[in-house]
């Protein structure tokens, strides 16, 4: 018979493709989002051109032990994915039958997109804004007559 998961009793997680497990996003503009597939050994060999890929992992626990969710068995879904705060991903098994089992119900997790670390490359237009207000400051202290 077919194992049914109800993916409303599921753990879930994202990581990036290197396998590491994601506390939070760092906001860049783009939106994030999961691959077609959500299968990170897949997408690797340009993973480094898109920071914004996200995979989801889903387990269930079952008897004894933990099940990972086949990535076929369900949607993703990305709520609120492009802007700072907050994001939702959402899992909804697709309900069907398959050979590695059907899913079904479904799952949200909120995760907190953060403002870029500063260093991390940050963009150009936000240290030339520093830049001038730093400017600014000293002309206010140094260059008064």
């Amino acid at each position: 018979g077919t194992e049914t998961y109800d993916l409303s009793k599921a753990e879930m997680w994202v990581q990036d493709h290197t396998g590491q497990r994601l506390g939070k996003l760092e906001y860049n503009g783009n939106a994030f989002y999961t691959p077609e597939g959500n299968n990170p050994d897949a997408e690797a060999p340009d993973a480094d051109e898109n920071k914004n890929a996200v995979y989801v992992r889903v387990v269930i626990r079952s008897g004894g032990g933990r099940k990972v969710v086949d990535p076929s068995l369900y949607d993703v879904t990305w709520v609120d994915a492009t802007a700072k705060g907050k994001a939702t991903v959402v899992i909804r098994g697709k309900g069907t039958a398959t050979d590695k089992g059907m899913a079904v119900g479904s799952k949200k997790m909120g995760i907190s997109i953060t403002a870029m670390a500063l260093g991390n490359k940050s963009p150009r237009i936000y240290v030339e804004k520093l830049a001038d207000a730093v400017g600014s400051l000293k002309d206010l202290f140094f260059n008064r007559q």
